[in-house]
């Protein structure tokens, strides 16, 4: 396969899928976050319960769109990924709740 037509990887899945970690691939949160304030929006409190994050939480600049972050959970387990990411546009909170679970 030539330089040209190679399809770009996902390095990170890769090095997880290397380590013999890829049991938290399955169950998958990613939050891409449209910032349409002035301001930054901050990382204020990251909190997972279940699960890990493999990126982030990340602040996301003014006026952008970027991935806050990515959180996956562990396959074959009913407690899936779950958790809660509080931004702050200033002094004012904002609160993003995920949870996937095995069985919907």
């Amino acid at each position: 396969m030539s330089e040209e037509t190679k399809v770009p990887q996902n390095t990170e899945v890769e090095e997880t899928e290397r380590a013999g970690q890829n049991k938290y691939e399955s169950l998958q949160f990613n939050a891409t976050i449209n910032n349409r304030f002035s301001e930054e929006l901050t990382v204020a409190s990251p909190n997972i319960s279940w699960g890990k994050f493999v990126e982030g939480p990340n602040n996301i600049p003014k006026k952008q769109v970027k991935i806050g972050f990515k959180a996956w959970g562990r396959q074959d387990s009913p407690s899936g990924t779950e958790g809660r990411v509080k931004y702050q546009v200033g002094k004012i909170p904002i609160n993003i709740l995920k949870s996937i679970g095995l069985f919907p």
